[in-house]
């Protein structure tokens, strides 16, 4: 958790059986298993009940349960385990686009965009247009937001310079064909 804090990388937990609401909050709830509940209250024994290192655990925890991953209980663990090379396989080939050699001062721009676009509801289609006078940065801003939030969609597509590929309707179709096939 803290290299996806620090370096911005993509965690994808794995729930095996267990829990995600578990893992988030570890002894809260009827009938779940305390295990998590009790092995924090043990390193608060062990290395104290204000210990950053046991604060930095429990909010690991909260931060992966709360994350969408898999959840397996029981069952045919190799069809679980193929799923997960399969998806981790899809989001390794979806690269990133280049965006400028010096990108001074873009993070900024991207966060306060990512605010705007409010991003919080996964199972959403989000489209993003930009438009603006020629030579400001649209395109730069339009691919660093993109790389940002590329891994967070199953699906993603970049295109740029759409009323220069649009001149007839011909072009229209190479760009529906070029759209459907980056997507699916």
């Amino acid at each position: 958790m803290a290299c996806k804090e620090q370096r911005g990388l993509v965690v994808f937990p794995v729930f095996y059986k267990v829990e995600p609401r578990e893992v988030r909050t570890p002894g809260k709830g009827k009938g779940e298993r305390q295990s998590y509940g009790e092995a924090i209250a043990e390193h608060k024994i062990k290395f104290g009940e204000d210990s950053e290192k046991v604060k930095r655990w429990q909010k690991a925890l909260l931060d992966a349960g709360s994350l969408s991953g898999w959840h397996h209980t029981d069952g045919y663990e190799a069809g679980l385990i193929r799923h997960i090379i399969q998806e981790i396989s899809t989001q390794l080939d979806r690269t990133p686009l280049y965006v400028a050699k010096y990108p001074v001062g873009i993070d900024s721009q991207v966060r306060e965009l990512q605010t705007i676009l409010n991003l919080q509801f996964k199972d959403d289609i989000l489209m993003v247009g930009l438009w603006g006078q020629g030579g400001v940065g649209k395109t730069t801003i339009a691919k660093a937001i993109y790389n940002t939030i590329l891994r967070e969609f199953q699906g993603s597509s970049f295109l740029d310079q759409v009323r220069e590929n649009s001149k007839s309707s011909i072009d229209l179709v190479h760009l529906q064909k070029k759209l459907l096939s980056q997507v699916l």
